[in-house]
């Protein structure tokens, strides 16, 4: 497990679920409690000036989206600019968070590489259906935090049910 105070299932965030941490089924027994966010802003992260407006407006939270907002062929340089905008951008009082390409995907090492050592609140994590691909999906974030000198556990996850069967799963 992690350092202390930060057990295997507190990195997963369930703020905004109305049945609370245990409506995320029994792969994750406790989830970190977020501040309930009542808008959030998403950017593409192939856009820096937009993700430069998007500092300034207030959000609860802002989400650099590296996944539906942005063409494969831009991929890469959103990696970039979002790496960019989280070493150089005031976002303020806005929780900040990436929203990575769907674990299923040969994308997801390339996106976890680029944007685990900066300052985020955590990760998007779209299309989730399993509670086993967040267990792995731990691993691998848990894995760069340990060789990059962040906290172990300090990136959560928001998981996204964006389909039927992730939400007849619940995660389970």
């Amino acid at each position: 497990a992690g350092r202390a105070g930060v057990g295997p299932n507190t990195r997963f965030m369930a703020g905004n679920m109305p049945a609370g941490p245990e409506a995320i089924g029994g792969a994750i027994e406790e989830a970190t409690l977020m501040p309930l966010l009542r808008t959030l802003l998403f950017v593409p992260g192939n856009k820096y000036r937009m993700m430069e407006k998007a500092a300034g407006l207030g959000a609860d939270a802002v989400v650099l989206d590296l996944e539906d907002a942005v063409a494969p062929a831009d991929k890469e340089s959103a990696r970039e600019q979002i790496r960019e905008a989280l070493e150089a951008i005031d976002f303020g009082r806005s929780k900040v968070f990436v929203r990575i390409n769907a674990l299923s995907t040969p994308l997801i090492g390339a996106d976890l590489q680029a944007v685990i050592p900066l300052r985020l609140s955590g990760l998007c994590v779209p299309k989730t259906e399993r509670g086993a691909e967040l267990q792995c999906l731990d691993h691998q974030v848990a894995a760069l935090e340990g060789q990059r000198v962040v906290p172990v556990g300090a990136t959560g996850f928001v998981a996204f049910l964006e389909t039927a069967s992730g939400d007849t799963r619940r995660l389970s």
